[in-house]
């Protein structure tokens, strides 16, 4: 059985050249059962991204890893690719560093960077607003595997 969810994370693009853009991202996650959740395997990503000057609502794919159970260095991985608004491929590269201490700080807030063909373009920090907690945990959901 797959689990499904949505998610949407928003904040601050900034290049390397300085300048600072809004990012949105909203995905719709499969996990392939809740093992995933426990094992740190990936989960599949689809869905669209919106950066400033360099792409304008292009879809994207990737993976979520979990890595939530270990004693140290708890994570959550995003990785995933789109293309610029002139069609070159691009990647999001982001951790969320889980600290017990400060859970919803770190649950939260997503940094990363920002790849244009391998090269580094900027970095972004995004962040989960929790007034969508509701419709993120409404968004769950159990579905047959494709298997």
């Amino acid at each position: 059985m797959n689990i499904t969810f949505t998610e949407t994370m928003a904040g601050t693009f900034v290049g390397t050249d300085g300048n600072q853009a809004p990012m949105i991202f909203e995905v719709a996650a499969r996990a392939p059962g809740p093992k995933a959740f426990l094992t740190g395997a990936p989960i599949v990503l689809n869905g669209t991204v919106t950066i400033g000057g360099l792409a304008r609502t292009a879809d994207l794919t990737g993976t979520l890893a979990v890595r939530l159970l270990r004693l140290s260095n708890r994570e959550l991985v995003y990785d995933f690719t789109f293309n610029d608004d002139e069609g070159r491929p691009c990647r999001y590269e982001a951790r969320k560093n889980v600290s017990l201490l400060r859970p919803l700080e770190t649950m939260t807030t997503l940094r990363g960077s920002v790849y244009r063909e391998n090269e580094s373009i900027g970095t972004a920090t995004v962040r989960f607003d929790l007034r969508d907690v509701p419709g993120f945990l409404s968004s769950f959901g159990l579905g047959k595997s494709a298997n």
